[in-house]
């Protein structure tokens, strides 16, 4: 009998190494401070910045950008458009004072003086090489509210006889603040409280404050329509003028008109008009 050759099969695995390699960390940002409250300046920008300490632990050469939105989250959303009123962004915060893991950022704002008097939220957001991203808020920054107006500097009811009455001149109000205001209005010759509108230079003449009156619609009669400006500040409670919304400011008349006495009076004469917001 033949035998048969015993037989064996021989395999080879092949084992592959490959190096370890550890996953990136995303950053992180920490407790972020803001300009908090925010008190504007009528009729024109501040500058307000929100800050942290951004921390990668690849090393903080890892953070390659931070970029900051601040905005009125009860009147718009985080990722709305731009908009003065309600929502700015900066895409390119400063980073300085980096060391080991750590480096800082400040985020400054430009906000107009109409910008919404409320609670605002201010948020950081850090990006890393590999575009990984960490986040963090506060979200209590207040706006103040600011109540604040701007006229014309003169109002010139040019030569009058004795006895005229001018024609009607308007001094323009508008709201250079970030709110609806009303306005007071009262008046005086040389010093708060003496009871004219005017004081003239010949012979020391005054005109009396019954002799000037003002009223927030144009062409009314004098005598029958027009209110008399006194000593006292009288708050025209029905003039709301509504806050600047788009960096035009918001503007409204106020119509007046000066009777000059018959007699004992002459020369130049001037006076003051107090108009404030409330």
């Amino acid at each position: 009998m033949k035998e048969l050759a015993s037989m064996s099969t021989a395999i080879i695995i092949t084992l592959f190494v490959l190096p370890f390699v550890g996953f990136a960390v995303a950053p992180s940002v920490g407790t972020v401070a803001a300009t908090d409250p925010i008190s504007l300046n009528e009729s024109s920008s501040i500058i307000v910045w929100c800050n942290a300490t951004v921390t990668d632990e690849d090393g903080y050469v890892d953070v390659t950008t931070v970029n900051a939105t601040l905005w009125d989250p009860a009147d718009t959303t985080e990722g709305a458009a731009d908009n003065n009123t309600n929502h700015y962004t900066n895409s390119s915060c400063a980073l300085s004072g980096g060391s080991g893991t750590t480096v800082n950022a400040a985020c400054v704002f430009s906000l107009q003086y109409y910008i919404d008097a409320a609670e605002w939220t201010c948020k950081l957001t850090a990006v890393d090489n590999t575009s990984a991203t960490g986040t963090n808020n506060v979200t209590t920054v207040t706006v103040n509210q600011l109540k604040a107006l701007s006229t014309d500097a003169t109002i010139a009811f040019s030569e009058l006889a004795l006895g005229a009455t001018s024609a009607e001149q308007n001094i323009t109000v508008a709201n250079t603040g970030n709110t609806q205001i009303d306005v007071s209005v009262d008046g005086y010759g040389s010093s708060d409280g003496d009871g004219y509108a005017t004081v003239c230079t010949v012979g020391g003449s005054e005109i009396s404050l019954s002799n000037l009156k003002y009223n927030l619609t144009a062409g009314q009669d004098f005598t029958a329509n027009m209110t008399v400006l006194t000593d006292l500040a009288v708050t025209l409670a029905d003039f709301d003028l509504a806050r600047t919304t788009d960096g035009t400011p918001s503007t409204k008349p106020i119509f007046w008109k000066l009777k000059i006495p018959s007699s004992d009076v002459g020369g130049s004469c001037s006076g003051k008009i107090v108009i404030t917001a409330v």
